[in-house]
């Protein structure tokens, strides 16, 4: 079943044009409610639940609703998420409406299949635009607010011990399921040609390529050489530690697409990275940065872990912008799609890992 509330979906044909796309064009606030300025308000730091540390909280960070008392239908269950704006020694300025408030939006629907239900035995319901509202808009960046300072142990990690000895381990795991994998895959399509020369950065045995369109050659850079031997899409790869040393080693102006599955959160020194991959891609080449929800904790940098998903994205924006070496960056989310049943964690998990990409074309 899939739920499309609101009077807006009248809109919506009946699924009897199978295999058609319908797009539909949504006004700031429609969706959200409106952007209200009221709904900005200052209040003293006595509102925080007692369980908060206000000296954790980052201005242009989110946090949930449900941290500060006294909100009108607000419970401390509530994770609708408000921007803080400004903290002082004695309150606080939150901006409780949505991320999306102020912008308009265009929704796409395709029905591809259509089938009778012989019977009716349960099964699950979809709220789309649960899925469409819940995060989009987080990763936008607030210029009055730097949410992410890049100083202190933002980029500590829980184990500092020398990567060279974790990496060395033979995992052969995959991180993420078939189907993020695919829409992983589907994703960096948008990025190469055919002919394209690429490097995988922060590579292991598994590399996210699409079948189409196909590079002429893929370069790997990781920590693991017997991983690396088994990736079949590399034809060649060298092993370096990025946080020990984060040159990298090609000539200038060399790639035209730089790909990073599911490792950005591994990186102690990022923006010294990002200034290397543009040195070494094609003036407009891209670098695309693959994520997911899932990662080595122990290995991840602090901030990766206080972040919600689509914050992440803003995050790693910031990476790009920090470089000051990329322009026409955007963000990708790809969300909502059935696990496989297969999956050895299904049904304990019902949907497939999300998959994210941010990329940029270098200067």
């Amino acid at each position: 079943r899939d739920s499309f509330p609101g009077s807006i979906f009248e809109k919506w044909p009946e699924p009897s044009r199978i295999k058609e796309t319908f797009v539909l064009s949504v006004k700031p606030g429609e969706l959200t409610g409106p952007y209200d300025p009221k709904r900005v308000v200052t209040l003293p730091l006595r509102r925080l639940l007692h369980s908060v540390d206000p000296d954790s909280l980052r201005p242009g960070r989110y946090y949930p609703q449900g941290i500060i008392s006294g909100l009108p239908g607000v419970f401390t269950s509530t994770l609708s998420p408000f921007r803080l704006k400004e903290l002082t020694p004695s309150d606080f300025t939150a901006d409780l409406n949505h991320p999306m408030a102020d912008v308009g939006m265009k929704i796409s629907i395709r029905f591809l299949d259509t089938s009778l239900k012989p019977c009716e035995r349960g099964g699950t319901s979809t709220d789309w635009m649960d899925i469409i509202l819940k995060g989009p808009g987080m990763q936008a960046l607030d210029p009055d607010t730097p949410a992410h300072p890049f100083c202190g142990p933002a980029f500590d990690r829980t184990n500092a011990d020398p990567d060279e000895g974790f990496y060395k381990t033979n995992r052969f795991v995959h991180h993420i399921d078939t189907t993020a994998s695919k829409n992983l895959a589907d994703l960096y399509s948008r990025f190469l040609k055919t002919g394209d020369t690429v490097l995988d950065l922060m590579a292991g045995w598994v590399f996210h390529l699409p079948e189409h369109p196909e590079p002429v050659s893929v370069y790997g850079l990781g920590m693991n050489a017997a991983e690396m031997k088994d990736n079949p899409s590399l034809t060649r790869f060298i092993v370096q530690n990025l946080n020990r040393n984060p040159v990298l080693p090609y000539p200038d102006h060399f790639f035209d697409t730089i790909l990073c599955s599911l490792s950005v959160e591994y990186l102690t020194d990022p923006v010294a990275v990002f200034r290397e991959a543009a040195r070494i891609l094609k003036p407009g080449g891209n670098l695309v940065m693959g994520l997911s929800n899932r990662w080595f904790p122990e290995k991840a940098i602090r901030i990766w872990t206080d972040l919600h998903e689509f914050e992440r994205l803003g995050l790693v924006t910031r990476f790009f912008t920090e470089s000051n070496r990329f322009h026409d960056i955007e963000t990708l989310s790809v969300r909502g799609y059935p696990r496989p049943v297969e999956d050895k964690y299904f049904p304990r998990l019902r949907e497939a890992d999300p998959v994210y990409a941010v990329a940029g074309k270098a200067d």
